[in-house]
């Protein structure tokens, strides 16, 4: 018998009020999926059929294959050597989405950028449910601002966290107050002003470390543009808090 081959792993799942079949449309859609998780989505749904995404802000294109297709209950997508699993099953009155990103060990990501894939996941789950429970179907825009920052994510994540630190810091008219997810590196909130969510982030990215705001607006009354002065203005004033 063959030794099993070790693989590295990330999970994420996440409860949602609706149905598995509004989630399955909202993953293997491709014009759904562009309005909560990429910029642009488009390919083959189909067992062997190709699925491409894009990142406009950090220039990346992934192409994928779909290597297991059970509808409304799991797809399999093979990138590189590595996997995405998509998963769908019923619990109480709504639907559990879970996500597992693997590599086998000889590919397996640094320690941090493991964890960066986890919080971005665990993100990505709560965007997916706020938009399949109030925004379904409905067109996004995104905004994001971003700045380096070398030091500690630990020493960020309270600013995220406290409504008292969050004040001190993020200058805009409303500022959020419920949560949606809190991945111990990252903070997604609810933001009705916008019509939308407001992610607070921390990630590694081409080699150095980075904060983020990113707002995602769902709403069709909204200019999000408007917001850049402020979230600038508002990472600027974090960077000066967090090095005083």
């Amino acid at each position: 018998m063959q030794p099993a081959t070790k693989t590295y792993a990330v999970h994420a799942s996440v409860l949602s009020g609706v149905s598995c079949h509004r989630l399955w449309s909202a993953w293997a859609d491709p014009e759904l999926l562009q309005q909560w998780f990429c910029d642009h989505a488009w390919g083959e749904i189909q067992l062997g059929g190709n699925y491409y995404w894009k990142f406009n802000e950090f220039d990346v294109q992934v192409h994928l294959r779909i290597t297991e297709l059970i509808p409304e209950v799991r797809m399999t997508l093979d990138s590189q050597g590595g996997s995405v699993e998509f998963r769908l099953e019923a619990e109480g009155h709504g639907s559990r989405m879970s996500v597992k990103q693997q590599w086998p060990a000889e590919q397996a990501p640094p320690s941090e950028a493991l964890a960066d894939v986890r919080s971005g996941w665990l993100m990505s789950m709560a965007l997916m449910r706020h938009y399949a429970e109030n925004y379904f179907e409905q067109s996004k825009q995104t905004l994001m601002v971003r700045r380096p920052w070398p030091g500690s994510f630990a020493k960020v994540l309270p600013f995220y966290q406290d409504p008292r630190e969050l004040k001190r810091w993020l200058k805009v008219s409303e500022r959020p107050r419920e949560i949606l997810a809190d991945t111990g590196q990252e903070v997604c909130y609810r933001w009705d002003p916008a019509g939308g969510v407001l992610e607070c982030k921390a990630f590694h990215w081409a080699g150095a470390q980075e904060l983020a705001l990113r707002v995602t607006s769902w709403s069709t009354d909204y200019d999000i543009s408007l917001l850049k002065p402020q979230l600038e203005e508002s990472l600027d004033q974090l960077q000066s808090l967090l090095i005083s």
